[in-house]
């Protein structure tokens, strides 16, 4: 079910955003796509829209992937979303503003680090490796779960999912 939401959330994030965002700074922290063998964050850039979905002119929302971790246990993936921004990233105070909701929100409770030399492949990857002209995003993911009372051995799920981009 945390693959099943975050591809859900995921999809509809692509299939809305204008591009994908290199680098950008969000209420004083940086935020970068990454593309190399850890890739395990996402930068998106979404026209804002009013309540209506109707897209608000210079205005955009940012969703921003990245794996984040949690005293002692593995890292969880989360989307964090920063709504009503130009496109560098600064918070605009508009007359109408996003319908879409800013805060954060974790998906996964245990996803397994990327790493190459344990045949886990980055969370992330790109049908090009240079964001500006990426036209597809690969989500690969590792859960880690563990079975329940009897023996409680941990085993993996991995999924997939692709996403087009929708301006490319």
């Amino acid at each position: 079910t945390d693959f099943l939401a975050l591809r859900e959330q995921l999809a509809r994030d692509v299939q809305h955003a204008s591009g994908l965002i290199e680098q950008v700074s969000l209420d004083g922290q940086t935020y970068q796509t990454e593309t190399g063998t850890e890739a395990d964050s996402l930068i998106l850039r979404l026209p804002a829209m009013d309540s209506n979905g109707t897209v608000l002119p210079d205005l955009y929302d940012v969703a921003v992937y990245t794996l984040q971790n949690v005293s002692g246990r593995p890292p969880s993936l989360t989307r964090q979303l920063f709504a009503n921004r130009n496109a560098q990233g600064d918070l605009l105070m508009s007359v109408q503003g996003s319908a879409r909701i800013p805060g954060t929100r974790r998906f996964t409770g245990e996803v397994v680090p990327p790493s190459p030399i344990g045949g886990v492949g980055p969370l992330f990857a790109f049908d090009r490796p240079i964001v500006a002209v990426a036209r597809e995003v690969v989500l690969t993911i590792t859960l880690q779960a563990t079975e329940l009372m009897s023996t409680r051995r941990t085993f993996r799920q991995a999924y997939t999912a692709r996403f087009r981009l929708r301006n490319s």
